[in-house]
């Protein structure tokens, strides 16, 4: 057999070479690049050290970004109506928001220099929750009573909540019906996930899964009886502690979880008060400390904010007013968050130093929330 000429062997080389570039660069056009392999080179500009936040300022909800000091505020989207607190993936390069365009609820993302939005999903009916997973490898949001995951340009959605066991079993006559979720939340391993669904008494639920072959977890609330109400869900970024906020007939609870431990190890609890309502919390990364706004239910300008040394379980006062969508920064340094004022009508953007309980006002146009952390510069 002769072998190939040099120039025939050239050509084929310089064939393989130019079939090697053309799918490098749909893979970088798919972000596949990034997802399959952890090439970031093609990925788009990052954010950094900066919050992404919702405002209404110009007439309409829209996504802006800014320096974590307040200043370099700049508008990303145009009439994109989010009605979802925008998701960061973790790279910071692009973010995910429900929004309703031409009466159509669906998951977009932009890139972090804004531009027009890319739809994420087709489906009709309303979404809700949109996050990416602590990995960056796929995106989730909440569907039809159903937790979604997609790649993250929204290919290959399948559903991975309820399970597999609990839709078998409602089929099977075990329930009266498959449970529907409504809210959820990642472990930050990327595996595990907790998430809320209804019990046949209508009560909630937490379910943990833990992301393997090993059995759901199911964790009641309150007595038999009782009808539970979980409000919010909240995974400290760098260990598998989970604060959990719920009303329990007219009783406000927060919990504080390991779920991984032995049927859910309660680590420590606060509220249980009669018309107490609590905000979503705040954990720092490393799960040692809550901060929380506990007010009396539908009563603007009762809210203060509150401490849990979770290794102590000390818990006291750092602050008053009525706060919102509490979120440590990566570095645990700071608190974001939206203040309400003059009985809720006004919403604007603040920092909280979680030791003295300082407030730092971010945005000053009575119209901005929903605010998120992107990540941090530093390793």
């Amino acid at each position: 057999m002769k072998l190939l000429k040099k120039s025939e062997l050239k050509g084929i080389l310089a064939l393989i070479f130019i079939i090697a570039l053309l799918a490098v660069a749909m893979m970088a056009s798919t972000g596949k690049l990034e997802q399959w392999f952890g090439i970031t080179l093609f990925s788009g500009p990052r954010a950094l050290d900066k919050i992404v936040y919702v405002s209404e300022k110009d007439g309409s909800p829209d996504i802006y970004i800014m320096n974590a000091d307040g200043t370099g505020q700049e508008k990303l989207t145009d009439n994109a109506n989010p009605d979802s607190v925008p998701a960061i993936s973790p790279l910071g390069n692009k973010i995910a928001f429900v929004g309703s365009q031409e009466a159509s609820s669906q998951v977009y993302s932009i890139g972090v220099k804004g531009g027009k939005p890319e739809q994420i999903t087709t489906a009709t009916g309303p979404k809700s929750f949109p996050a990416y997973r602590p990995d960056g490898k796929q995106l989730s949001f909440v569907a039809s009573g159903k937790v979604y995951v997609s790649d993250p340009n929204g290919e290959n959605p399948s559903a991975i909540l309820p399970s597999h066991k609990e839709t078998q079993a409602a089929l099977a006559g075990l329930g009266k019906s498959v449970p529907a979720y409504s809210i959820y939340a990642w472990a930050p391993d990327s595996a595990a996930i907790a998430g809320v669904c209804k019990d046949d008494n209508d009560s909630d639920q937490l379910i943990y899964v833990p992301g393997n072959k090993a059995e759901t977890l199911r964790i009641p609330f309150g007595a038999v009886n009782e009808r539970a109400q979980i409000t919010h869900i909240s995974w400290a970024a760098n260990t598998p502690v989970l604060a959990v906020t719920a009303t329990i007939g007219n009783k406000g609870t927060l919990t504080i979880f390991d779920p991984s431990a032995a049927k859910g190890q309660q680590l420590k609890s606060m509220g249980a008060q009669k018309d107490l309502e609590f905000s979503k919390p705040a954990l720092s990364p490393d799960g040692s400390t809550l901060v929380v706004c506990a007010k009396q239910s539908g009563k603007a300008g009762t809210g203060a904010l509150f401490k849990m040394d979770l290794t102590t379980g000390q818990l006291g006062p750092i602050g008053k007013g009525d706060f919102e969508n509490l979120i440590f920064s990566p570095k645990g340094d700071k608190i974001l968050a939206t203040v309400l004022y003059k009985g809720g009508a006004m919403r604007d953007i603040v920092s909280i130093d979680p030791s003295t309980g300082k407030v730092d006002q971010l945005t000053n146009d009575g119209k901005s929330y929903d605010a998120v952390w992107t990540p941090t510069s530093e390793k």
